[in-house]
């Protein structure tokens, strides 16, 4: 006897089955969560939130203006990220950030008090999960 194991082919077939189940439910998986994944912006002014925007693929375009301190910021926010175009601050550092689009990113515009942040789930499975 040489100790090794011979697969039948239904050994081999149960197998395959298995390995494609795994497969489809991993992309089912990721599929599902990037559909439900709820993803908020919340933009503060004086440190009180003043607005709550659903951000995500069917949502349009729309330019949102939030008074500070200073002035009014103009916020652009698209399907999936969220940028400021324009502020009264002297240095524009909060409109040079760019835009973002993951949940716990941020932009302040310390001088104007005006915070926007993205909330909600990544909408990813953790490779861990596997």
């Amino acid at each position: 006897m040489t100790g090794r194991l011979k697969l039948t082919k239904g050994d081999k077939i149960l197998v395959a089955v298995i390995i494609l189940i795994s497969f489809a439910s991993v992309l089912g998986v990721k599929a599902l969560s990037s559909v439900y994944s709820d993803r908020y912006v919340v933009i503060e002014s004086r440190g009180e939130p003043v607005k709550k925007i659903l951000l995500g693929p069917n949502v349009e375009k729309r330019i949102v203006k939030v008074e500070g301190v200073l002035g009014y910021s103009v916020i652009e926010i698209g399907q999936d990220k969220v940028r400021m175009l324009d502020s009264p601050c002297p240095d524009h550092l909060c409109v040079k950030s760019g835009a973002i689009s993951e949940p716990g990113q941020i932009i302040v515009c310390l001088p104007n008090q005006v915070v926007i942040k993205i909330i909600g789930d990544k909408g990813e499975v953790d490779a861990s999960a596997f």
